[in-house]
């Protein structure tokens, strides 16, 4: 299956069979670097069909445009004729965010807020009240769909997700990732391989190297540690949590609530007890902590000679299905759970009637933002340098720009608090001038790639709008 295919060239993007579609799907996996938007596109322009492409930002989403005049589009033909940016107004070609499916198909009105994981820039302000995006979409004709990794979408999204794909039952589907959720739930998993379909084809990093797309290179894990004042934060944390454990392990009210669970007295069916096995083994392991009996045959039950000692683990699962998954299953005075439920949060040990007692999410962002990682970074480009000297060629690539740094450029009195172009830059241009690295330093900040764009639309010249697929006339003629 595996022949030769230069991933670079628009032309060669191709390989036999990926555009005979037997289930209506395509399902590509591909590393980074190998060219996912040039071999959609290419597959776009070979299945010759007006397309909806779904990308995660609207970063993302300018990069398929610009990739489509770059590298597809003929001289003389203007990109507004045939792409568009707007679910309002499809075109031969239509690029949108999976938030702004979701939009449209709730009708929603207001300002589209980004994740954590994009861009601050990545906000619109829409209004749907009085859009109906499927009939939009089947007056233009739109026959296939384009996923630009799909899997790294809200709940809510997935949703409308498959309510649209539902409703265009015709639709052929391309799925492009570098990264499929090997690792999520089975459940997440059948949901994801329903919408995508199985996999046709994967190209491995080892061929980029052999084809030349990518250099060979080594991946290295290089460990950082959060600062002196993020560390007493999470070590806060951890305090809290622990003494919040020792208080409930005393709680004897706590012991005579559990105690009631409708699975210990067999008013529960073992099928339904299996289905989620460890909070049926945390009831277990604080019954045992408490030196409580239980029938022996739940402990058969989940295949365990030795249950585990009772910690922050095993406490969180428990109570989270006493407040509120399994509430319905125990004997309980409703002033008793409102108590705890109070007294959790008053600790900040619930987030969202989620029970955290080992992982808060405020952590989890802490240490996503954590400021030893510019420690790390500037330990790496110096020890690099050191190695290399003058003939070092480094790339750091992070999330944001930080354009609200830029006044701190030069200036050894700003504090540098994020992570981003522009804060490492600064302080790495910091460093350099205090050991006398003798590197030339300088910054530039470009207008946006909306704005860019823009401009390279109108500079072409334009002819008569056209809501069907392009001409072949206005692709670049490829070979395969």
């Amino acid at each position: 299956m595996k022949e030769f295919w230069n991933f670079t060239e628009p032309g060669a993007a191709t390989r036999r069979g990926f555009c005979k579609m037997s289930d209506d799907k395509i399902h590509i996996v591909a590393a980074p670097g190998s060219g996912k938007t040039t071999l959609g596109i290419e597959l776009i322009k070979r299945l010759n069909a007006n397309t909806l492409i779904l990308a995660p930002s609207i970063t993302i989403r300018e990069q398929w445009a610009a990739r489509i005049q770059e590298a597809f589009l003929c001289d003389g033909y203007a990109l507004e004729d045939y792409v568009s940016l707007s679910l309002k107004q499809p075109k031969a070609i239509t690029v949108a965010t999976y938030q702004a499916l979701h939009s449209a198909m709730t009708r929603f009105c207001g300002t589209e807020t980004p994740g954590e994981d994009t861009a601050p820039t990545d906000s619109e302000e829409v209004d749907y009240s009085d859009f109906d995006l499927v009939r939009t979409m089947k007056n233009a004709n739109i026959e296939l769909l384009c996923l630009d990794e799909c899997h790294h979408l809200r709940s809510e999204w997935w949703k409308s997700l498959e309510a649209f794909q539902s409703q265009l039952s015709s639709l052929k589907t391309i799925s492009l990732t570098a990264t499929p959720p090997y690792d999520s739930t089975p459940a997440m998993w059948t949901r994801y391989m329903n919408m995508c379909g199985d996999i046709d084809e994967e190209i491995t990093i080892p061929e980029l190297v052999k084809e030349g797309s990518l250099c060979p290179h080594q991946d290295y894990v290089y460990f950082n540690y959060p600062t002196t004042a993020e560390t007493k934060e999470i070590q806060n944390f951890e305090e809290r949590s622990s003494q919040m454990l020792q208080s409930l392990m005393q709680d004897s009210q706590l012991l005579t609530v559990i105690e009631t669970h409708k699975g210990l007295n067999g008013q529960i069916s073992d099928d339904l007890l299996l289905d989620d096995p460890e909070y049926l083994e945390a009831i277990l392991i604080y019954l045992q902590s408490k030196h409580t009996a239980f029938p022996a045959r739940l402990q058969r039950l989940l295949g365990t000679k030795k249950l585990p000692a009772m910690g922050a683990k095993w406490m969180e699962r428990l109570l989270q299905g006493f407040l509120y998954d399994d509430s319905d299953s125990y004997l309980c005075d409703k002033v008793y759970r409102e108590m705890l439920i109070d007294q959790l949060k008053s600790q900040g040990l619930i987030e969202k009637k989620k029970v955290i007692l080992t992982k808060s999410a405020a952590v989890e962002k802490l240490l996503t933002n954590s400021l030893g990682k510019a420690n790390s970074i500037r330990d790496i480009v110096f020890s690099e340098y050191d190695s290399m000297g003058s003939s070092l060629r480094l790339l750091i690539l992070t999330d944001y720009i930080r354009k609200e740094y830029e006044k701190a450029i030069g200036n050894p009195e700003a504090t540098i608090a994020s992570l981003g172009v522009l804060p490492f830059f600064e302080m790495l241009r910091r460093e350099s001038s205090t050991k006398q690295s003798g590197w030339a330093f300088y910054v530039e900040v470009s207008s946006s790639s909306r704005q860019k764009q823009k401009k390279r639309c109108c500079s072409r010249p334009t002819q008569k709008s056209n809501s069907r697929f392009p001409p072949s006339a206005a692709f670049r003629k490829t070979t395969t």
